[in-house]
């Protein structure tokens, strides 16, 4: 039987994330440089308790946040979730910072089987999901993500 994707970890990984990134970049881009481990916390926290509000379960779990430089680009805030245990969870979801106006938001989803999932998220555009193979680390994330904004 498959496991059903939990909400909280789709929530905040594929709609809680994006939507910060392309409500107010500016503001998100300084608040980033100050505080980004507060910022994804705070977030994951909020998604957590508007769950909770609905009457469903939020995860115990904890986030880890992390500032990585891509090789030829920006700043990247990588947040690794908890242990994904349903397709369409995340290994991993980020926000890079193109400019200071234009910031993308990715995201590693648990494919089926042993398949990744590569999202890209981008204000006014569509989802682009890619399958990816491979390990689900932070440094083949990293490749993917320098990848896609190396073409853009």
């Amino acid at each position: 039987m498959r496991a059903k994707t939990h909400p909280h970890h789709f929530d905040f990984s594929h709609n809680a994330v994006p939507q910060l990134a392309f409500n107010d970049p500016e503001m998100l881009a300084d608040n980033l440089g100050l505080d980004a481990d507060g910022v994804f916390t705070g977030l994951w926290n909020y998604v957590g308790t508007l769950l909770e509000e609905n009457k469903m379960q939020r995860l115990t779990d904890s986030i880890t946040v992390s500032k990585r430089k891509l090789i030829t680009g920006p700043d990247v805030w990588v947040v690794e979730m908890p242990k994904p245990q349903a397709e369409h969870e995340s290994y991993f979801c980020a926000i890079a910072q193109q400019s200071k106006s234009k910031l993308w938001a990715f995201a590693l989803d648990k494919g089926s089987g042993t398949s990744l999932i590569f999202k890209v998220y981008q204000k006014d555009k569509e989802t682009v999901a890619h399958g990816f193979s491979g390990e689900p680390s932070i440094s083949t994330f990293l490749m993917a993500i320098q990848e896609v904004m190396s073409a853009a």
